[in-house]
């Protein structure tokens, strides 16, 4: 599903929420996502209502560091994810150690 370059604001919760299951790939790069949206995400990620993705783009989506921190806890529980994007999202080190301790799974691809 590719959503990019669209104009999915902060909060997104209702687009989250409303993503099926069988889910493969999700581009939202290039929407003000900002931490908000990344937390929404990262929310539907833990709750396992994203069994099969396998590829997510959330490049150029302003995330920032409180966004890259909120997808390390949910990441790694994404199993079936093997390419991660996150480039120009002005993230850090402090959002990138997070995503490195949360495991190799978190850092498999992309990030």
């Amino acid at each position: 599903l590719d959503l990019s370059d669209n104009f999915l604001e902060e909060g997104c919760s209702e687009v989250m929420d409303a993503l099926p299951s069988s889910l493969t790939s999700l581009s939202l790069s290039a929407n003000p996502v900002g931490p908000k949206g990344a937390e929404a995400l990262s929310s539907v990620i833990e709750r396992g209502r994203l069994p099969s993705l396998s590829t997510l783009n959330i490049a150029a989506a302003y995330i920032g560091d409180p966004g890259a921190i909120e997808l390390s806890i949910s990441v790694p529980l994404a199993t079936q994810l093997t390419r991660l994007d996150l480039s120009s999202n002005g993230i850090t080190a402090e959002g990138a150690s997070a995503l490195a301790e949360a495991g190799p799974d978190a850092t498999r691809s992309g990030a």
